[in-house]
């Protein structure tokens, strides 16, 4: 459970409010909605993909598009490209599930 509270969850869960709200949407409870189908679609992506490759690979390769997910809500962020942060929020709840 560390590493799920190491890929920075928490400060999207709690900021994304604010940060839908930066991007433009003029609700940002529809973020929060984003975020939660994300989620569940994210789930679904899991568990076909873990019964083919297996929960090592799976965290592996989730682990490192989840930092390369990181790395673009950053460079987005300072380029201030909001469209680029919203999506890559929502890339980044789909592939944590």
């Amino acid at each position: 459970i560390i590493f799920h509270e190491l890929t920075g969850i928490n400060a999207i869960m709690l900021y994304s409010n604010t940060m839908f709200k930066k991007t433009g949407l003029e609700n940002p409870r529809l973020g929060t909605y984003l975020i939660g189908i994300a989620g569940l679609i994210g789930l679904f992506i899991a568990i076909i993909i873990l019964k083919k490759v297996g929960r090592r690979k799976l965290l592996i390769t989730g682990h490192v598009l989840m930092a390369l997910c990181h790395l673009l809500v950053g460079l987005f962020a300072y380029y201030n490209i909001s469209m680029g942060v919203a999506s890559m929020i929502i890339v980044f709840i789909i592939l944590l599930f």
